[in-house]
């Protein structure tokens, strides 16, 4: 990758080093970790599509018909042509594709596609890195004193939105942090929205809510989406405890706060890009969404719990709607036969079992595909 002991830190990563000084091959965030991937991409492009059309079991095998890609890129080649030649090896989920915005930035050639299998819904903007990390840009310092990195300041964030909007493209935040969410707001949430079909803003992650964020989201003339991951919580309760004040934790994935805003509400694995065995399966994070219950047994803010029907449709019909996969969601004539069987029935089995549920069949277009 080039990387040698003189290489510069990229802004919002670490890059690992031995006593003398030689890089040791530990990357932290993805601004780090990203060096080596598109390095490794550029020397084989065959190899990449391989790994994706082997990856197209694992999916199915976890119920999982439909993605979001959120690393869209254009370097060292085009997402789009790795997910199309992906699909003519085999590769069976349908697919978002969100391109991060420093690689498109000013490319006028990006525009929206609809196809039922394969479409380009939007640009990935990253205000932030990750609480655990210490680098989630926090209102409140962390106990090193830091408030964490902010990655997008207004301008840079304003750039994005207009961009977004010029080209008809829904714009996918990262944002962990309080400050970076209250960043997010407060640049846009007088906006008038450019997208009726779907959200034209969607918030990932929202790990930390206040109050009056919220209010800020229902007063809002943008319309916003809330895309989260009780998973973090789930598999990071003492790294979060340990970094967050008594408030900031108690405000942290307010699951059945943000379902009852006026924003578009889903749940989402961000895979693999989580600290568990089964970074990507929707059972472990309803699990954590109903139960509000860590690995570590400890109950985590419980009067953010929702229910499991609730959280079944927010993983299944909300999150279609919010990614522009308008023909799926429902099992209603004129949608797609898409549709998983379970080896037990999720609305009536205790709820410690959750997240021990298993995909027993997988179908796509009324044809079972695992």
């Amino acid at each position: 990758a080039g990387i040698t002991a003189t290489t510069p830190d990229p802004v919002g990563g670490f890059i690992g080093h031995f006593d003398d000084g030689r890089p040791n091959g530990y990357m932290k965030e993805v601004a780090a970790t990203q060096l080596l991937i598109k390095a490794k991409s550029a020397q084989s492009y065959r190899g990449d599509v391989d790994n994706m059309a082997n990856s197209s079991r694992h999916y199915l095998q976890n119920g999982i018909v439909a993605i979001g890609e959120m690393m869209g890129r254009i370097r060292p080649y085009d997402s789009l042509k790795l997910y199309q030649d992906a699909v003519k090896a085999g590769f069976k989920p349908k697919s978002s594709i969100y391109y991060v915005y420093d690689e498109v930035a000013g490319n006028t050639h990006l525009q929206p596609t609809n196809d039922d299998q394969l479409r380009v819904a939007g640009i990935k903007v990253f205000m932030d890195g990750s609480i655990s990390g210490e680098t989630a840009y926090n209102q409140q310092p962390y106990p090193s004193g830091q408030n964490g990195v902010c990655l997008t300041d207004a301008t840079k964030l304003k750039q994005a939105v207009t961009y977004a909007k010029q080209q008809h493209l829904q714009v996918a935040i990262h944002a962990m942090g309080d400050a970076a969410i209250q960043l997010i707001l407060d640049v846009t949430d007088k906006l008038q929205p450019w997208l009726s079909d779907r959200p034209s803003i969607r918030i990932e992650h929202a790990s930390i809510l206040s109050n009056q964020m919220l209010k800020q989201i229902n007063m809002a003339t943008m319309n916003y989406a809330l895309v989260t991951q009780p998973i973090f919580f789930f598999a990071e309760d003492e790294s979060y405890r340990h970094y967050l004040s008594p408030q900031q934790f108690n405000e942290a994935y307010r699951v059945k706060s943000m379902m009852n805003t006026k924003a578009e509400f889903a749940l989402s694995s961000d895979a693999p890009c989580t600290p568990w065995a089964e970074p990507d399966s929707p059972f472990v994070n309803i699990y954590a969404a109903v139960t509000r219950t860590a690995v570590n047994g400890d109950v985590v803010n419980p009067e953010e719990a929702i229910t499991v029907p609730d959280a079944v449709l927010a993983y299944t019909s909300w999150p279609a709607r919010i990614g522009g996969f308008s023909d799926n969601g429902q099992l209603t004539p004129g949608y797609a036969g898409d549709f998983v069987v379970l080896d037990r029935d999720i609305f009536s089995v205790p709820h410690e079992e959750l997240k021990d549920i298993r995909v027993a069949e997988t179908w796509m277009g009324g044809e079972q595909v695992y």
